[in-house]
C-alpha cells in the first residue's frame, strides 16, 4: 500500500495504490481529488483506463505493470506525472473462528456449557451447508479449549461425534489444547497437568492439538508453557483483553515471537494487534457486508505497512464471549475469492495457520524472549479468600489421593482425575464462573452458585475420596494415623480433631516404640508432635483419655511467652511486638512496630474512562474510598487465655468487648520445634470499601534482605518479565524466605491470597528490599468480595494460616502449610511403614500420573533452578529409579508397583 498527494493552485489529487490484485491481474487503485476533473492512466503510451473525478474519490482496476503515467485536467489546473508502483504485499488472510469460553461474564455455567455444545453442533452443519463453496471458504471452527469440546462430547449424538472426530482428524475442525483459560499464577503444576488430561485422551485418539489458543486474560508462566511443550504442543495464539490488559502499550516484542523456554524447548507464539478487539476482530471484517470486507482488508493493510509487518499471511480472530458461529463468513470469502487473487482470504484451522506460519519462519528470523507473562487479573478470583482456601484444601485432599491410589493400584484414577480437572475450573480466568455481570440478583446467584461450586463439588468429593482410600489402604479401626503425602521426610505437629476429648485430658501413644507423644488439647483438637515421617511413610497412635481437664480462663493485658528457641511478647491487641530469637539473641520484629496487625489500605480509584491506564491499579471496579491510605484495622483491645501442654503453647486473643467480636488470632509455640503458628480467624468485615484491601502487617527485623519464595508460577521483577506482561507481578505465595548474610526468616502461608513487599499496594516484588523485610500478607479485597458473595460461604468466617520459623527450610516450611499432617482412625497391621522411598526432591513438584499394569508412573518438576541427584525407592519391589535433574526439567519416571494390600 502507498499513498501519494499531489497539490497545486489549491488542488489536490490523492491516489492510493492498494496491494488488492483482481483474478484479471488487474490492480486496485483509489483517486480522490478535491475538484472536478478528468484522469486518465496511461502505462508505455498505451491508455489503460480514463474517469471524470467529481469531488470524491473513484476505484479503478489497473493492469498490475511496474509504471503508470497520469494525465489529470482540471479548470485549475493540468499536470502529467509518471509513477512507479511498489511491488504488491502479496497476503493470506487466515481467518480462525470459534467462541470464546468465558464461564463467567455472559451467562451463568450451565447456559455457557449447553451454548458451547450447540455452537459446535451448528459449526457442523454449517460445514456440510458450506460444502457447495469453495474449499478456500470452506466452513471451518475452532473449539478453543478443550472444556469447550467436552460440553459438545457430554451432549452429542453417536453420528455428531463420528463426524466432528472425522473433521479433526483431517484438519477441517481445530481444537485448542488447554482446558481453560487458568490463572497459571495460581493453580499448581499438578493440578495443570490433570488439565490437560483432556488432551492427552484426545491424543490417544490419534488427534494431536499443536497448537494453544490465550484468549482474553493476560498472564501465563513459564512451567504451563513447558507442560504444554512436553505435550507436543508447540503453538500458542494470545489473543489479549488490551483495553483492559494492555500488553500492546508497553511490549516492544513483535509478532510472532519465539518463547524460549528453560528447558531448551521454544513455543511459537502469536499475539493479536488490535488493542480493543483481540479475538473479536474478525467481526470487523466478515460480520456485515461486501463493502465493509473490502474497507476492512484496506486498512488492514495499512495497519500492516505501519507496523512494517513483513510475513505473507496474517490470521484473524473471529470469537466473542459465548458467541455463536456465523455463516457469513463462508459467503462473504467465496466471493472474495471469485474476484481477487491478491489477498487470498481464507478459512483456517489454528494449527494450519502455525505450520504456514513455520514454512515462512525456515527463511526468516524472528524475535524471541524468556520469562514469565505475569498476569494481573488473578486478583479476580483472589478476591474470595474462603473459596481460594477451599481451593488449597481440595488440591492438598486429591494430590494425598492421587498418591495412595497409585500404591494400591489406581482403582480410582479416574476419579480422582475429573476432581482436579474440576478444580482447575475453579482456578480460571472468570474466577470459576463467579464474576457474572448481570442486573438481575436470581441470576447472579445461579451463576455465582454454578461457579463456586466447582469448588464446593470438589472439596465435597475429593474428602469422600480420600476417606474410602484411606479405610480401603489402612483398615477401619481406632489407631490413629498419619500419612505424609509427599516427596520429603517430616518432623512436625500433626492435628486430629474429635469431640471425644472435649473438657478431657489425653495422651498419645507412638505404637511403633511405645512412647508417649507431646501433645496439645483444645475443645474439639488434639494437636501433637509425630516424630520423623519418612516420604509417603506413615506411623501409627493409640489416644487414651484420662481425666477431666481444668479450663482456661481469659485474661487482660500484655504477655511474655519463652522456650528454648523464642522470647515473645504480646501486646495488648494480640500483635507481637517482640520476638527474639533465644539462640542468636536478635530481635526480628523492626522497631516500634508489631508482627499480625490488620491494615486496611485505602486505594485510588481506577477511572472507568480511563480504563488503558488499569494496569496502574490493583483494582478493575470503581467504588468510594480514602486515596492511599493506609491505618489499622478495629484496633480494639483483646483479652486473652493460654493453653499449654507437653507439645506446646497455644495463646487465643479475641476483643474482650462483648459486643464486638470480629477477628480471633491463635498463636501455636510449639515447645520442641522453632517455628511459630498464627492462626487468624475473621468473623465479618466492617468499614472495607469496594476498592479497600485488607493486610496482615509482618515487619521483619532484617536489614536489605533477599526474597526467595515457593509458588505455583513463578514471580519476577518487570525487568525480568515479557515486556507488556503487567508494571507488577501478582501471584499467590505457599511459602516465602527472606536472608540475609546472618540470618533467614522462612514463612508458610495457607489462605493467604497475595503478598507485597515494602509497602502495601501497588504491588511490587522486589528479590532485595532496600530497607528492611516488610510484608504485607494481603488477606482479601473487597472489590469483589462484596458483589458477588458466594452463596455457599456468605457469613461463614473467614480463616487464614501462617507458619514462622528461623531454623527450618523454605521447602519444608511451603509443604507444611500446604499439606499440613491429619490423623485418622484406621487399623493397618503395621504400625509404621514407607510406600516409597524418596531423596533429593525437596525443591520439586512430585505428583502420581496414568497408571500402567505393574507400574508406578509418576512426574517431576524442578522448581529451584538447581541441578541434583534424586533417588526412589520402591520397598515392596525394591526397584529403583535414579537421576541427574536439571534446573526447571520435567520429566516422567515409573517404579516397579505391586498393589498395596492392608
Amino acid at each position: 500500500m502507498k499513498r501519494i498527494l499531489f497539490e497545486g493552485n489549491g488542488i489536490t489529487l490523492e491516489v492510493l495504490i492498494t496491494d488488492l490484485i483482481s483474478i484479471q491481474d488487474k490492480r486496485l487503485m483509489i483517486f480522490k481529488s478535491n475538484s472536478r476533473g478528468v484522469l486518465k492512466v496511461f502505462s508505455s503510451g498505451d491508455l489503460l483506463s480514463d474517469a471524470v473525478l467529481e469531488n470524491n474519490s473513484i476505484e479503478l482496476l489497473i493492469d498490475n505493470v511496474d509504471e503508470i503515467e497520469l494525465l489529470f485536467n482540471s479548470p485549475a489546473m493540468e499536470f502529467r506525472k509518471k509513477l512507479k508502483l511498489p511491488s504488491p504485499k502479496r497476503l493470506e488472510l487466515h481467518l480462525l473462528m470459534f467462541s470464546h469460553s468465558d464461564l463467567g461474564y455472559t451467562a451463568p455455567l450451565s447456559k455457557v456449557e449447553e451454548l458451547q455444545y450447540q455452537y459446535t453442533s451448528t459449526a457442523l452443519n454449517f460445514y456440510e451447508k458450506s460444502l457447495k463453496y469453495s474449499e478456500a471458504s470452506r466452513f471451518r471452527w475452532n473449539v478453543e479449549t478443550t472444556w469447550a469440546l467436552n460440553c459438545f462430547a457430554e451432549r452429542a449424538n453417536r453420528s455428531e461425534l463420528a463426524k466432528f472426530t472425522d473433521l479433526a482428524k483431517k484438519g477441517e475442525f481445530g481444537i485448542g489444547a488447554i482446558y481453560l483459560h487458568h490463572y497459571t499464577d495460581r493453580t499448581p503444576f499438578e493440578e495443570l497437568y490433570h488439565s490437560l488430561n483432556p488432551l492427552r485422551r484426545l491424543i490417544k485418539k490419534g488427534i494431536e492439538p499443536k497448537s494453544a489458543f490465550l484468549s482474553d486474560v493476560p498472564g501465563c508462566s513459564e512451567g504451563f508453557l513447558e507442560l504444554l511443550a512436553a505435550h507436543g504442543v508447540e503453538n500458542l495464539f494470545m489473543s489479549i483483553n488490551n483495553f483492559v490488559a494492555p500488553f500492546l502499550e508497553f511490549t516492544h516484542l513483535k509478532t510472532p515471537f519465539w518463547w524460549k523456554l528453560k528447558s531448551g524447548r521454544r513455543i511459537l507464539t502469536w499475539f493479536t494487534h488490535d488493542p480493543k478487539y483481540a479475538y473479536i476482530e474478525g467481526y470487523k471484517f466478515f460480520d456485515k457486508d461486501y463493502k465493509t470486507l473490502k474497507e476492512s482488508i484496506l486498512n488492514k493493510y495499512e495497519e500492516l505497512s505501519e507496523l512494517s509487518y513483513e510475513f505473507p499471511l496474517y490470521p484473524i480472530p473471529m470469537a466473542i464471549d459465548n458467541m455463536p458461529p456465523v455463516f457469513k463468513p463462508v459467503e462473504l470469502i467465496d466471493r472474495w475469492n471469485k474476484e481477487w487473487k491478491n489477498p487470498i482470504v481464507k478459512t483456517s484451522v489454528i494449527d494450519d495457520f502455525f505450520k504456514a506460519l513455520r514454512r515462512e519462519l525456515e527463511t526468516t528470523r524472528i524475535d524471541s524472549t524468556k520469562g514469565n507473562f505475569n498476569g494481573w487479573w488473578t486478583s479476580n478470583v483472589l478476591a474470595y479468600p474462603r473459596e481460594n482456601r477451599l481451593s488449597t484444601i481440595s488440591f492438598a485432599q486429591l494430590h494425598e489421593a492421587s498418591a495412595l491410589d497409585s500404591f494400591s493400584g489406581s482403582f480410582i484414577e479416574n476419579a480422582i482425575n475429573d476432581e482436579f480437572i474440576r478444580l482447575s475450573g475453579f482456578d480460571e480466568h472468570s474466577g470459576g464462573g463467579g464474576l457474572y455481570l448481570s442486573k438481575d440478583p436470581e441470576d447472579i446467584l445461579k451463576a455465582v452458585s454454578e461457579g463456586y461450586g466447582w469448588v464446593v463439588k470438589t472439596h465435597k468429593h475429593s474428602s469422600e475420596i480420600l476417606k474410602a482410600l484411606r479405610e480401603n489402604i489402612f483398615g477401619i479401626g481406632n489407631k490413629l494415623v498419619v500419612f505424609n503425602p509427599v516427596a520429603m521426610e517430616r518432623n512436625t505437629l500433626a492435628s486430629f480433631e474429635t469431640d471425644e476429648i472435649r473438657g478431657k485430658r489425653v495422651k498419645l501413644i507412638d505404637l511403633s516404640t511405645g512412647e508417649s507423644m507431646p501433645i496439645l488439647c483444645y475443645n474439639d483438637l488434639v494437636i501433637f508432635e509425630t516424630g520423623t515421617i519418612e516420604s509417603f511413610g506413615y506411623k501409627c497412635y493409640s489416644l487414651e483419655i484420662e481425666s477431666e481437664a481444668e479450663m482456661p480462663k481469659w485474661h487482660s493485658g500484655s504477655i511474655t511467652l519463652e522456650n528454648d528457641y523464642y522470647r515473645i511478647e504480646f501486646d495488648e491487641y494480640g500483635n507481637i511486638r517482640s520476638l527474639i530469637d533465644t539462640q542468636t539473641r536478635k530481635e526480628l520484629v523492626l522497631n516500634e512496630r508489631s508482627l499480625g496487625k490488620f491494615l486496611v489500605a485505602r486505594q485510588a480509584i481506577n477511572p472507568a474512562d480511563n480504563l488503558v491506564n488499569a494496569i496502574n491499579h490493583d483494582e478493575l471496579y470503581t467504588g468510594k474510598s480514602s486515596s492511599k491510605l493506609v491505618e489499622p484495622y478495629l484496633p480494639v483491645k483483646c483479652h486473652w487465655k493460654m493453653i499449654k501442654g507437653t507439645a506446646g503453647t497455644l495463646v487465643i486473643f479475641e476483643p474482650e468487648s462483648p459486643f464486638i467480636k470480629p477477628f480471633v488470632k491463635a498463636y501455636l509455640i510449639p515447645k520442641n520445634l522453632k517455628e511459630i503458628r498464627i492462626h487468624l480467624r475473621i468473623n465479618y468485615v466492617y468499614d472495607i470499601g469496594p476498592s479497600d484491601f485488607m493486610y496482615l502487617e509482618m515487619p521483619f527485623n532484617l536489614d536489605r534482605p533477599k526474597a526467595f519464595y515457593k509458588s505455583p508460577g513463578e514471580i519476577s521483577e518487570i525487568t525480568e518479565q515479557i515486556p507488556g506482561s503487567a508494571l507488577d507481578a501478582i501471584t499467590t505465595v505457599g511459602g516465602i524466605e527472606l536472608k540475609t548474610k546472618e540470618q533467614s526468616i522462612q514463612i508458610g502461608l495457607c489462605g493467604i491470597n497475595l503478598v507485597d513487599f515494602g509497602e502495601p499496594s501497588p504491588l511490587t516484588f522486589k528479590k532485595e528490599i532496600n530497607v528492611s523485610g516488610e510484608l504485607f500478607l494481603r488477606l482479601f479485597n473487597t472489590n469483589l468480595q462484596n458483589r458477588f458473595a458466594s452463596p455457599y460461604f456468605n457469613g461463614e468466617p473467614i480463616e487464614f494460616d501462617v507458619l514462622l520459623t528461623t531454623g527450618g527450610k523454605l521447602s519444608r516450611v511451603e509443604k507444611d502449610a500446604l499439606f499440613p499432617l491429619t490423623a485418622f482412625k484406621a487399623s493397618p497391621k503395621a504400625n509404621t511403614n514407607c510406600f516409597l522411598e524418596c531423596r533429593g526432591l525437596e525443591n520439586s513438584e512430585f505428583l502420581f500420573i496414568e497408571s500402567e499394569k505393574g507400574k508406578l508412573n509418576f512426574a517431576i518438576k524442578e522448581t529451584a533452578g538447581e541441578k541434583r541427584e534424586i533417588f526412589i525407592k520402591n520397598p515392596r519391589t525394591n526397584t529403583v529409579f535414579k537421576r541427574i535433574i536439571k534446573p526447571f526439567e520435567f520429566f516422567k519416571g515409573s517404579v516397579e508397583n505391586e498393589p498395596y494390600k492392608s
